[in-house]
């Protein structure tokens, strides 16, 4: 869980698409092993930070 926070500070600090594709990966990777709840939560995640840079 540790590495989860980690990787969402570098996703905030680096808002890059090679981080995007980093994020889809992981996200693909998260259903594939049914584990849908969190795919959701990081895409969420993911969305909430591109809002906000977009603003």
């Amino acid at each position: 869980m540790k590495y989860f926070y980690i990787f969402i500070t570098i996703i905030c600090i680096i808002p890059t698409f090679g981080i995007s594709i980093l994020l889809y990966l992981i996200i693909d990777d998260l259903i594939k092993f049914n584990n849908k709840d969190k795919a959701q939560k990081l895409l969420d995640e993911s969305n909430f930070i591109k809002d906000l840079y977009k603003k």
